[in-house]
């Protein structure tokens, strides 16, 4: 009666019908049947089981290690990924700034060409502008001998010449 309480077989006994489940049964069966003799097991046997505990362990430890490995190897390739994905920016952004440095050589080198330009015809101008004034002052001169030579007055040759205000005040000295 002891084994009966222990099991719960007041739980499973159906007053009504005089019935017990299976299950209960069988575990009521088996607790009777368990055998209380130990066996005995061969060297062999302790050796083979110990050898496969050993490989068990080391099993495990290597699957641990590989999933460690796994999950790095996934890391890593996420950071290649990544790493590719930048040096193609990069490259992008190189070919970029390449171009706007060879527009920006190109302007240089138009505006060098330009400014050379410029100075060149400013210097023809002021060759030319010196031809000019060499070429006046000497019809100035040629003039003003001549009217020195028929007793003229020369104050209307220094209109001509740069000075405008000291020919006016010659003028203004005539007058009066």
């Amino acid at each position: 009666m002891h084994q009966e309480e222990h099991l719960g077989f007041d739980d499973e006994y159906d007053f009504l019908t005089n019935t017990i489940s299976y299950k209960k049964l069988s575990l009521v069966s088996d607790a009777e049947n368990v055998s209380t003799e130990a066996s005995s097991a061969t060297s062999d046997q302790i050796a083979m089981i110990s050898i496969l505990n050993n490989l068990t362990s080391q099993v495990v430890v290597h699957a641990k290690t590989n999933q460690e490995i796994t999950l790095e190897n996934e890391t890593l390739k996420n950071e290649l990924v990544r790493c590719k994905q930048e040096i193609g920016r990069l490259d992008t952004q190189k070919i970029k700034l390449d171009l706007e440095n060879q527009q920006k050589d190109k302007s240089i080198e138009f505006l060098k060409s330009e400014k050379e330009k410029v100075l060149t015809d400013k210097k023809e101008l002021v060759d030319s502008y010196l031809d000019d004034i060499v070429s006046l002052r000497s019809a100035n001169r040629v003039t003003k001998e001549m009217l020195q030579r028929f007793n003229m007055p020369t104050h209307t040759i220094l209109m001509l010449s740069k000075k405008l205000r000291r020919a006016t005040v010659d003028l203004h000295q005539d007058i009066l």
